[in-house]
């Protein structure tokens, strides 16, 4: 059953951000060709200080869904209840507190503007980004039973119903009204009517919830405990992923935000879609490891590895190879970005996707207090360097700074821990592995980059859609030869044979 509600939450969830993101890339082409660039800049700009704002909740969701892993694996309703009344409580806390911190941030935008666009044009839009913010807050908690209970492929359907609607009357009147107002009403809209239809299907599905009285949940104290270093590792986490774009207006201009903005909406798809996948098996792990059972454990998690970095392998050297030609296609010539930058930030992508994993080992295991206060030394590195490099170097700087603070602290720190409580094993055979496998990525990413150069590809379509199959055929090809007696592919290939059988 447990596996079959992770291919269920999996399947559901990477066919409907598929289907998200074509949309998604369209409603960005309309929305820099009508807006322009300084526009496109703003609302990169104002996304990154809405995740500053949500820091507020930082720690609250995963340490609830950790705590409701055992609950729903014992059917113990009460405590269900208990937890969830709990997570109600403190989730309007926080949008009380986003409100209130937004409100006050509306004053300061002009630092980060700088007279590119009106200014009080762009505070009647953060406004409402910040009441489409707030809202969730107050009625989104109860979709944790959905994710908990293994249901959360009803979350990854409702929610493609309402953003496809929504991208698609944000295109609309965009050519109609030309507004950024309107663009942010619709998001607000849509996004009220989501939450409606969403809390009815799950007052459905779980109609015994109000009719159970809360009582004291069990293990309050290890939540709160849970909480306050998830808004630690949060914090980092916003520091080092998400000051980019505050940054980068900050010290060059709007129009490199948008130019930025644009790539990472391809990386931050490729690395979306890999955490759908991961995230669909997440409550699978967390009932796995109810078990306390660290062979069975290690072994799932070498399996899950393993399709961990042929995935994240698979992308960036995919990207590496064909992004350019598809910024081209999309959106022209002159949004192509510095290769130097590129590559930094495609290392960063490899590491992040690379770490998806273990991320989920920890968080499913509920070891968030071991290492709360690595990001302190993250959130320090990082800034320090951002701040020196991007001043001498530019763009590219910001992006060094981020790489330096991830290979000297998260990068080992959690698999660390991970390994020592988890598996009960040492550090280093993790990083045996990890190395192994990257000096593994070095071939495919050297025969792709030979073959693509003896192409002498350009900017056309039918030449995209080459480099698109160079790099499928010769990257997976290189994979299917070097593992082909390697347990994990064998394991995998047991699976699609028997599941063809079927």
């Amino acid at each position: 059953m447990r596996i079959k509600n992770a291919k269920r939450n999996v399947m559901y969830g990477i066919i409907t951000y598929l289907l998200l993101m074509v949309l998604t890339f369209v409603n960005r082409r309309i929305f820099i060709d009508v807006l322009g660039q300084d526009m496109a800049g703003l609302q990169g700009l104002f996304l990154n200080l809405l995740s500053f704002l949500n820091l507020v909740e930082s720690g609250v969701g995963i340490a609830i869904m950790f705590s409701l892993y055992t609950p729903f694996a014992e059917d113990d309703k009460e405590q269900i209840r208990s937890i969830l009344s709990l997570y109600s409580r403190i989730y309007k806390t926080c949008g009380v507190a986003i409100l209130i911190m937004g409100l006050v941030l509306v004053n300061f935008l002009g630092i980060f503007v700088k007279g590119q666009v009106n200014i009080e044009y762009a505070k009647i839009a953060f406004i409402l980004y910040i009441i489409d913010t707030t809202i969730n807050y107050f009625f989104s908690y109860k979709t944790c039973l959905l994710y908990a209970s293994q249901n959360g492929y009803l979350i990854s359907i409702w929610d493609f119903v309402f953003k496809a609607t929504r991208y698609i009357v944000q295109i609309l009147i965009i050519f109609l009204t030309k507004s950024f107002i309107y663009f942010i009403l619709i998001q607000l809209i849509t996004n009220v009517l989501y939450l409606i239809v969403i809390n009815y299907v799950i007052n459905k599905k779980f109609s015994w919830i109000n009719k159970i009285k809360p009582s004291v949940v069990k293990g309050r104290d290890n939540i709160v405990k849970n909480i306050k270093a998830l808004f630690i590792h949060k914090l980092g986490s916003f520091v080092v992923f998400s000051t980019d774009n505050i940054l980068i207006s900050y010290f060059l201009n709007l129009k490199t935000v948008a130019l930025f903005t644009n790539y990472n909406m391809i990386l931050s798809f490729c690395s979306n879609f890999t955490g759908k996948i991961f995230d669909g098996i997440n409550p699978s792990i967390g009932n796995l490891l109810t078990e306390e059972n660290p062979t069975k454990s290690y072994e799932v998690f070498q399996r899950i590895f393993f399709f961990n970095f042929w995935l994240s392998s698979f992308i960036s050297i995919s990207l590496y190879n064909t992004i350019d030609n598809f910024v081209v296609l999309w959106l022209g010539k002159q949004f192509i970005m510095d290769r130097t930058v590129l590559v930094v930030l495609l290392i960063n992508l490899y590491i992040s996707t690379m770490r998806m994993s273990i991320d989920r080992f920890k968080e499913s295991g509920g070891l968030y207090y071991a290492d709360r206060y690595a990001p302190f030394f993250e959130v320090i590195i990082n800034l320090v360097f951002s701040i020196i490099l991007v001043k001498k170097i530019g763009l590219a700087g910001v992006f060094i700074g981020t790489l330096i603070s991830n290979l000297s602290v998260i990068f080992w720190v959690k698999p660390k821990i991970v390994f020592n409580n988890v598996f009960k094993k040492s550090f280093s055979q993790y990083l045996v592995l990890y190395i192994k496998y990257l000096v593994i990525a070095l071939i495919p990413l050297s025969l792709t980059r030979i073959a693509v150069n003896l192409l002498n590809l350009n900017y056309g379509f039918m030449d995209f859609l080459l480099n698109v199959m160079v790099n499928i055929v010769i990257i997976n090809l290189s994979y299917l030869i070097i593992f082909k007696r390697n347990k994990e592919l064998l394991y995998y290939k047991r699976l699609i044979i028997g599941k063809f059988k079927k």
